[in-house]
């Protein structure tokens, strides 16, 4: 039998290989501490409520370690009442099975891979709703009015529509209400930016998120009309039915190669303009704008379009009338080119 002094030494050796093997053995004593350092706050937290559901959109965090998000609801504002809904690995959630006409307030957290969590991101609120936001908004201006018009709502519990307008981008105030998809903004300041706003209201009285802003500038000048365009040799003549106000201070000529970005070139003094240094063979289009003595603009005109052409327009046209029949002549065109005739009657 072994001695009680041989045990207890062996006791003391076991003792010593428990605590270096407790320490890591063979890895010098050095230990690894753990990540204790949780992700940035979510920011930039939005919500576009839709039908019993809401969409959340976030700023991504940019931390390598990130794991996921957590999205918390809650029917009441404070933070402490907020409820876990969903674990999210990109930047927005639906949240569904909502009830429309309720207020919710939702939060965001990140969560790295060490399971640490941050604190909540912005607080928004928002309400579920059912009925449509309107589409299609356009403005016409006209002496310090404001001629609205926008695409009809098809809701089945569709009431009436709530127009808003403000001088600025982003504090829309209640103007009116309509039932019709079109309203008339009178007592305006001319030569004054104003932006607009509509929304829809069904039934119940929800109303629905705005629609696209539009902004408009009052003039007391109308839009040139009666606009018309005689192609050329890379070029174009425009003519228009001349402005009666006595305000009138000179026009605007825009051009462009689609139907909706107007592009400013020239000006003129009377009501017609000549567009030269055009390709041949490309389709254009033409605005004309009417400006009075203050330089307030009006709206465009109607667009026209002209493909410019080397061939020019025949000459000397006369028509002899007949037994149910009219005879037509004209010059003939002197171009090598020339392929046929188009006839319009």
């Amino acid at each position: 039998m072994l001695s009680l002094n041989i045990k207890i030494l062996l006791f003391i050796i076991l003792i010593g290989l428990i605590a270096i093997i407790g320490c890591g053995g063979g890895d010098n004593g050095t230990t690894t501490n753990p990540d204790t350092t949780a992700p940035a706050n979510p920011t930039g937290l939005i919500a576009t409520p839709e039908n019993t559901e809401v969409i959340l959109n976030w700023t991504a965090n940019t931390e390598d370690d990130l794991a996921k998000y957590e999205v918390y609801k809650s029917t009441h504002a404070s933070e402490f009442e907020a409820e876990y809904y969903s674990a999210v690995t990109t930047n927005t959630e639906t949240v569904t099975s909502l009830t429309n006409g309720i207020t919710y307030f939702f939060w965001v957290t990140a969560e790295d891979k060490s399971g640490n969590e941050s604190g909540y991101s912005n607080r928004v609120e928002t309400i579920p709703i059912s009925i449509t936001a309107p589409t299609g908004l356009i403005a016409t201006v006209g002496d310090e009015k404001v001629i609205l018009n926008w695409t009809a709502n098809t809701d089945s519990d569709f009431l009436k529509y709530k127009v808003y307008t403000s001088l600025s981008v982003s504090t829309p105030e209640y103007h009116s209400e309509t039932t019709s998809n079109s309203a008339t903004i009178s007592s305006l300041t001319n030569g004054t930016t104003y932006f607009f706003w509509v929304t829809a209201v069904d039934t119940s009285n929800n109303e629905s998120q705005y629609s696209n802003i539009v902004e408009a500038i009052p003039v007391k000048i109308k839009a040139p009309t009666g606009l018309i365009a005689i192609i050329g040799d890379s070029k174009v003549m425009l003519n228009w039915t001349a402005n009666s106000e006595s305000s009138l201070a000179k026009y605007n000529i825009y051009i462009s190669l689609d139907t909706s970005t107007p592009e400013y070139h020239s000006e003129s003094m009377t009501n017609s303009a000549t567009i030269d240094s055009l390709s041949n063979g490309t389709t254009y289009f033409f605005w004309v704008t009417a400006l009075d003595t203050s330089d307030c603009e009006s709206a465009y005109s109607n667009i026209v379009e002209a493909i410019p052409a080397k061939t020019k327009a025949p000459t000397g046209l006369i028509a002899t009338t007949g037994d149910g029949k009219v005879i037509l002549n004209w010059t003939a065109n002197s171009e090598g080119s020339l392929v046929k005739y188009n006839i319009y009657t």
